[in-house]
């Protein structure tokens, strides 16, 4: 065993001894759909498991998309014991049908099951095939997805880095396989408040897509959503703005008026136009888009919060304070009947810019963030340009510039 296997293999078995928490869904999309989580199997062994575990994952597919989970995990099981029986637990079939079974498992929705079987699949296929092989890279692609998944993506980097730099050199750097690395390593970076480091991945991906994809393709809408959405996280508006302007069109054909993406881009790009300071015509926009989130899924849909605090923004920017009121009396009922005053959307709306005149609230906003998301996350960015801009506006001006200096000085890390 050569150093660099041994040395990710030590990895796999660190990681595989701690624990971790399921996060909310997330932001970014990867492009990869869930029938992925099965091994993509390529035939090394010239025997009947060349055989039986394409046919088994093929009825576990099936299963999957007619919600049989049960069906499915008895699939791979089966196998599973029977690969214990004929080939033993130290064999490369043992190896690639307990990573089936684990994938199964993760798809299923079992992912604190799947994690220490897929670590020790893993493991077994690194020790008997090597670290090049294409199932042994598939194996540190997918164990990197499901600790991203377990909100550990901190432990994930450097096995996507280490998924990326073999797959670049073995499959090559077109190849669908490595851009699917590429893009879930941008996002477990992104995920980790690292949007300027994540920023030159989705770029790279995105022109991976437009190269070999069609405009209707929904994996390329992904990627301009993804590299949308890093370039807003980092400040660069103005280069977002026309992803979101694109991705809109494509996200109607792809999903349609009511899908939830689609709300949110629309969403979106408002929020934008308004944060770029065009207020004529983000008013529109923004109106829109809360008329879309409340005929869609009613009026307490927790976005619709988010669109009410830009609302409100807008109205005060704009001279318009008596045409606020309505707009902040439907944020109090939101944040009280639908959201409840703990919920993290709830403590953000605390940011209305000038709706009430406290700057205590502010900073509670500020401090809520903070305990959320951490000092490095993008979305510490908007909560200090919101606290600063309530200090100059009550004449605190020296005390703005300090805040607006912290945040600038994170943004330069």
């Amino acid at each position: 065993m050569d150093k660099k296997t041994a040395s990710l293999l030590a990895l796999i078995s660190g990681l595989a001894l701690v624990g971790g928490k399921i996060p909310e869904s997330p932001a970014i999309a990867d492009g990869e759909s869930e029938s992925a989580d099965a091994v993509p199997f390529v035939g090394t062994t010239n025997s009947i498991w060349d055989i039986e575990i394409p046919r088994v994952l093929n009825e576990q597919n099936e299963a999957f998309q007619k919600g049989q989970k049960d069906r499915a995990l008895r699939a791979s099981a089966n196998l599973l014991e029977r690969a214990r029986n004929e080939a033993g637990e130290k064999s490369v079939p043992y190896s690639d049908i307990l990573f089936l079974h684990a994938s199964a498992l993760s798809r299923a929705g079992r992912l604190q099951e799947a994690r220490p079987l897929q670590a020790q699949a893993l493991a077994l296929s690194l020790e008997l095939r090597g670290e090049r092989d294409r199932n042994s890279l598939h194996m540190v692609h997918r164990y990197a997805r499901l600790l991203t998944s377990l909100g550990r993506a901190s432990e994930a980097l450097p096995l996507f880095a280490h998924a990326l730099r073999l797959r670049r050199e073995v499959l090559g750097p077109g190849d669908d396989q490595t851009r699917i690395t590429l893009s879930n390593y941008a996002d477990a970076l992104y995920r980790l408040g690292r949007a300027a480091e994540a920023e030159p991945l989705f770029a790279e991906a995105l022109r991976w897509d437009r190269e070999t994809r069609k405009a209707g393709d929904p994996v390329l809408l992904g990627s301009i959503l993804n590299h949308a959405t890093v370039l807003t996280a980092i400040r660069r508006m103005n280069e977002a703005e026309p992803l979101w302007v694109e991705s809109l069109p494509l996200s109607r054909t792809v999903h349609g008026e009511k899908h939830p993406q689609t709300r949110a881009i629309v969403r979106e790009h408002a929020s934008l136009v308004y944060r770029l300071g065009r207020f004529e015509e983000a008013e529109p926009l923004l109106t829109h888009a809360q008329q879309l989130y409340s005929s869609i899924s009613g009026r307490n849909d927790p976005q619709i919060l988010i669109i009410l605090s830009n609302r409100v923004g807008l109205m005060y920017k704009t001279g318009r304070a008596d045409q606020a009121k309505p707009l902040i009396a439907e944020a109090k009922r939101l944040r009280r009947e639908g959201l409840g005053e703990g919920n993290t959307l709830s403590r953000f709306s605390l940011g209305f810019y000038r709706s009430i005149p406290n700057m205590r609230l502010f900073s509670e906003a500020l401090r809520f963030d903070r305990e959320d998301f951490g000092e490095d996350h993008p979305v510490m960015r908007l909560s200090h340009d919101n606290y600063s801009a309530v200090l100059n506006a009550f004449g605190h001006t020296e005390q703005a510039n300090q805040d607006s200096a912290v945040s600038g000085a994170r943004d330069l890390r």
